[in-house]
């Protein structure tokens, strides 16, 4: 039977507390690549950070509540990134946004590919895939109103429904190089091939929008 990850026990708030986090935290990420989401333990996870298991208890009651952790920071981490990045291209034409945002996408999810894999692999067992495709679409939304400043002319909704399938045509690809290592393609490879179809799929979009 699959254990539930329940909830942090509690939130560390003294500067000592902090440091036992963080580094279970670290010692997990650490750990992830070599042994995998499914043959971790809280006694491996404990033993790699240097806590005693007692301490590791006192925050986390089991490796479940770990992992969900663990999820929760790394994508609320790339998904601030994500939406810095897009503050910072203000003002870049739509395919240098479009090409930008390409690069930022593969990077940041497949540069450390196999720490990317571990960490969001128990994400449906864990009942975290509802607040991942709610952080995506906060990204959908946010690259919708970029749109909307180059090419004014659609509805709201859109913009976002363009911006949807370009999203998710990049995680697909994303996905599929996470988790079927029979692909063997380069970042390099996948970035072009991607630029090509989304700043054609954006261009015909505009297109076909325009008053006749």
């Amino acid at each position: 039977m699959k254990k539930t990850p329940n909830s942090q026990r509690k939130s560390p708030k003294q500067e000592r507390s902090k440091a036992i986090v963080d580094s279970i935290f670290e010692a997990t990420v650490r750990i992830l690549p070599r042994i995998g989401s499914e043959n971790i333990t809280t006694k491996k996870i404990a033993e790699m950070a240097g806590v005693g298991i007692g301490s590791l208890y006192q925050y986390f009651p089991n490796k479940e509540s770990v992992l969900s952790a663990i999820m929760d920071l790394a994508a609320k981490t790339k998904t601030e990134e994500i939406q810095k990045r897009i503050d910072e291209i203000d003002g870049l034409s739509m395919e240098d946004t479009t090409n930008t945002m390409v690069d930022l996408g593969l990077e940041i999810f497949l540069k450390e590919k196999t720490k990317t894999r571990e960490i969001f692999r128990q994400a449906p067992e864990l009942g975290k895939v509802p607040a991942l495709l709610k952080l995506r679409q906060s990204v959908v939304e946010r690259l919708a109103l970029e749109m909307e400043k180059h090419h004014p002319g659609m509805t709201k909704a859109e913009y976002v429904r363009v911006s949807f399938v370009a999203v998710n045509s990049l995680m697909g690809v994303v996905h599929t190089m996470l988790y079927d290592e029979s692909q063997q393609y380069s970042v390099e490879d996948l970035s072009f091939e991607l630029k090509a179809m989304l700043n054609a799929y954006f261009e015909r979009r505009i297109q076909i929008s325009l008053p006749k």
